[in-house]
């Protein structure tokens, strides 16, 4: 749903002469211009966070040697999915429909990426802060 409605917001936006990155690209070079920009800039800043907190995710999993504590974190990690998801729809005004508005997806993205920019620092210092290796992949 979520995507849909970004997808149609950039064709409304962009018009025929314009394509989708060229629309982010416009967005991001100003993210209060509007509530398009606004919505573009969470979902960008929301992706760049879930990139760098599956590099880091991925890293602790290879970095970890006991199977034991692989699966702790991996059932964490889902769990901890499950809770952004309801969390972040909660922050944004509940689950998205069509009367959730047009500030929805920017309220969710940004949740979103602030909380997996949390959830990368938590990966990065598990335990006792030793997995260096996964800080600046």
């Amino acid at each position: 749903m979520r995507t849909r409605f970004i997808a149609l917001s950039l064709l409304l936006y962009t018009g025929h002469g314009i394509g989708a990155d060229d629309a982010m690209r416009e967005a991001l070079k100003d993210c209060t211009k509007n509530q398009l920009s606004m919505t573009l800039c969470a979902q960008h800043e929301s992706n760049v966070a879930e990139t760098r907190l599956n590099q880091v995710y991925r890293c602790v999993l290879r970095e970890i040697k006991d199977p034991d504590w692989v699966k702790l974190i991996r059932e964490a990690q889902r769990g901890w999915v499950k809770y952004r998801e309801s969390q972040c729809a909660h922050y944004a005004g509940g689950p998205q429909g069509p009367g959730s508005g047009s500030m929805w997806p920017m309220l969710y993205g940004g949740c979103k990426a602030a909380m997996a920019k949390q959830r990368t620092d938590e990966l990065v210092n598990l335990g006792d802060g030793s997995i260096d290796a996964c800080k600046l992949r």
